[in-house]
């Protein structure tokens, strides 16, 4: 069972159905996204059902499930709005945790010594631009020692083995199958948006076919109202 941030009381029952139990969601209780109103926090979810709880589930992680559209709704599928702002499909089969994680205050935890953090297994790191040359690409440099090899298309950071660093590249294959279940990415999520406009959603096309079919739709659109402009004449006239 996961910890969510709620009172527990010594003796108190964890349902893991809609249909036992009181038939309202509390916090602790599993439930089936399809069966949750809109506006509800969840956390522990599946991506695909029965396969596991594999999302929100670090410490004061949540999602919020959001209101459906005929898109999803046609397909069997609940939109949820992730702790990263991206809003992602989810399969109404998929099972979650009522509530939000616990442990909320657990990213202002500080060690305090170096000691603790060799007793949790964490080793020292060095910086690839303090080695020599023969151990990093960074390595061997005076003075200010820049990260970025000089020259080229990618001018760096690079890892240990002269691979681009990830946060410099995309790494995410554009013929991935879940793009079709990506309904709006966190770029695309800005901080500044308010909660109104981050809570409402439209499938954004990201993949070459979803930009096609959004462009074919954008001219049959445009067709319909060029002849619904024109005026219509009369057999009498």
């Amino acid at each position: 069972v996961v910890s969510t941030q709620s009172t527990w009381e010594k003796g108190q029952f964890v349902y893991s159905s809609p249909l036992a139990g009181p038939r309202v969601p509390a916090p602790g209780q599993w439930w089936k996204l399809g069966a949750l109103p809109p506006g509800q926090v969840v956390c522990a979810v599946e991506l695909q059902p029965n396969q596991g709880a594999q999302v929100a589930r670090s410490a004061g992680a949540s999602c919020t499930v959001l209101g459906n559209n005929p898109y999803a709704e046609e397909r069997g599928l609940v939109p949820l709005l992730l702790p990263s702002r991206e809003v992602r499909l989810f399969s109404a089969d998929c099972w979650c945790t009522i509530g939000r994680i616990g442990c909320v205050d657990h990213k202002f935890e500080r060690l305090g010594k170096a000691g603790l953090a060799r007793r949790k297994g964490i080793r020292p790191a060095v910086l690839g631009r303090a080695k020599n040359v023969c151990d990093h690409p960074h390595g061997g440099k005076k003075g200010g020692k820049s990260v970025g090899k000089a020259g080229g298309l990618h001018h760096g950071p690079y890892t240990s083995w002269g691979r681009l660093m990830p946060h410099h590249m995309k790494t995410r294959d554009p013929k991935k199958k879940s793009w079709e279940l990506i309904a709006r990415r966190p770029r695309d999520s800005p901080k500044g948006m308010s909660s109104r406009e981050l809570h409402d959603w439209d499938m954004k096309p990201y993949t070459k076919a979803a930009k096609q079919r959004a462009r074919a739709e954008r001219k049959a659109a445009a067709a319909s109202e060029a002849q619904a402009s024109i005026p219509s004449i009369s057999a009498e006239e």
